[in-house]
């Protein structure tokens, strides 16, 4: 079972799995999720994204089936053990999206 951090801006919850990242020109990024909380998302990508790219994402968490489509924006950059770290902010969640992040969270 992953461990809950607790920050002041929200409980992020320790993850393994996969994210797609759709890019403004169409390309994507197969990542994976490091850590989410519901108001973002730390992947490990296989390359850098400019700061402040808004982006699509779809996140495929357990217990919740299918992926949730959701967008954000890139607000760090990092690196950590040779992985390509990126922070990115939710923006416009849907309540589909937050009935579907609450269902995963309370299967934690």
């Amino acid at each position: 079972m992953a461990k809950r951090k607790f920050t002041s801006r929200a409980t992020r919850v320790d993850v393994s799995t996969g994210a797609v990242l759709y890019l403004a020109d169409n390309n994507h990024l197969d990542c994976k999720i490091i850590n989410i909380a519901s108001s973002g998302v730390l992947v490990s990508s296989p390359r850098m994204v400019a700061p402040r790219t808004r982006l699509r994402l779809a996140l495929t968490l357990p217990k919740v089936g299918k992926p949730l489509a959701v967008e954000g924006i890139v607000m760090r950059l990092g690196s950590k053990s040779g992985r390509t770290l990126l922070g990115i902010q939710f923006v416009e969640q849907t309540g589909v999206f937050m009935a579907a992040f609450n269902k995963f969270l309370a299967w934690y």
